[in-house]
């Protein structure tokens, strides 16, 4: 792990990430594989910077008139509450860590309504590339198909982000890393 020290004494980079983000906008967490390893001080710490934390949860904030909730399915998913979550009213924007969940249940469940926007991420981008195809990737194993990129679904937007970083013993090949920047305008 790489560790910062900020001229605030913050010691860890995405701790660092997580106290600067928040002056920029409202900053929402959810919870994905490796953050069953969080410890309850870091969620306090996270929270204590602002951070909304959604674990299997969703708030509601104002964006320009509009109401939009933004909703986390957790690693430990909750299937009860992400239906719940698809019958609010208001912009609703999913954050599903693992792809695998969005393609094998709320693309499937007739109970999930279609969403405004589901974001992913966990494959690393298929970690593995050969001629822009991935040939493996974390969940999914070889020859993936929920890797990175935008598609339309029966259920909404979906973009799965190819990640930052590089938590698995293999090294990146053919697949650079990426920050997903996503602009929602008005409808027109």
């Amino acid at each position: 792990l790489y560790h910062f020290l900020a001229r605030d004494g913050i010691r860890d980079g995405g701790m660092l990430f997580f106290h600067q983000s928040v002056s920029i906008a409202p900053v929402f967490y959810s919870l994905g594989n490796h953050e069953k390893y969080i410890r309850n001080e870091d969620r306090l710490r996270c929270r204590g910077y602002g951070v909304h934390i959604l674990d299997n949860q969703d708030e509601f904030i104002e964006v320009h008139g509009n109401k939009v909730r933004i909703g986390g399915l957790s690693y430990r998913a909750d299937w009860n509450w992400c239906e719940q979550f698809s019958k609010k009213d208001g912009i609703r924007i999913l954050m599903a860590h693992h792809p695998e969940y969005v393609a094998d249940h709320v693309l499937k469940d007739d109970q999930i309504l279609p969403l405004d926007l589901i974001l992913s991420g966990h494959a690393h981008g298929g970690q593995l590339a050969f001629l822009d195809h991935s040939l493996y990737s974390p969940g999914q194993g070889f020859l993936p198909k929920y890797t990175k990129g935008m598609r339309m679904t029966s259920h909404g937007m979906w973009i799965i982000s190819a990640g930052t970083a590089n938590t698995i013993k293999v090294p990146r090949f053919n697949n650079p890393t990426e920050l997903v920047l996503i602009e929602m305008g008005g409808k027109s």
